[in-house]
């Protein structure tokens, strides 16, 4: 287990949203990319538990966060105000995969 300082994509906020989803500088696409291969691989191993796009489920977002540049100065306030744009942000983390087998019988 590892600590990532970061924001649950629930928690985020709009400006926080808007600037992260972003498709204009290249660190943003990346972000984009990086989110697309976590949707993917979920898929793939079946895992249910992130996000419904494929299953009949709510999902858990908070498993899936954005990784924020923080150093010392940083305070938790600036992490938690939806509205603090001052952070930059790094790439998304997955947590919590989970296979889940296939039953064919059915």
């Amino acid at each position: 287990m590892e600590y990532i300082p970061g924001i649950s994509i629930v928690g985020m906020g709009e400006k926080r949203a808007n600037r992260a989803f972003s498709h204009i500088t290249p660190e943003s696409r990346d972000r984009l990319i990086r989110l697309g291969m976590i949707f993917s691989f979920d898929a793939f191993i079946n895992n249910y538990d992130r996000y419904p796009f494929l299953w009949d489920n709510d999902g858990n977002p908070d498993n899936l966060i954005l990784r924020l540049n923080v150093n010392y100065t940083t305070k938790t306030n600036d992490l938690r105000d939806p509205n603090s744009l001052e952070i930059e942000f790094e790439r998304f983390y997955a947590l919590d995969h989970r296979i889940t087998l296939i039953d064919i019988r059915n």
